[in-house]
């Protein structure tokens, strides 16, 4: 499925500074491997511009389209319709 990867604001997102694990070019994109609190996450880069192991980059997180869980019960914290 296509992602959405229109642009976010400021008050529908938040930044994190990570250090990389691990990056594999996709053509047109990046996928960017990091870990957050012991965890394996994963970012896009839509930008052609080479990123290394162990550099440190900011990650703008859209809030609305974070999947996050309870790290008790797993279940997931997406507010549900």
């Amino acid at each position: 499925t296509p992602h959405d990867n229109s642009p976010i604001t400021q008050s529908e997102s938040a930044t994190l500074a990570l250090p990389v694990d691990l990056t594999e070019l996709l053509g047109t994109e990046t996928l960017i491997y990091t870990r957050l609190a012991g965890q394996e996450v994963q970012g896009k880069l839509f930008d052609s511009r080479p990123v290394r192991e162990g550099e440190t980059i900011t990650f703008r997180i859209a809030i609305g389209k974070a999947h996050i869980f309870d790290a008790k019960t797993l279940h997931s914290l997406h507010p549900h319709p």
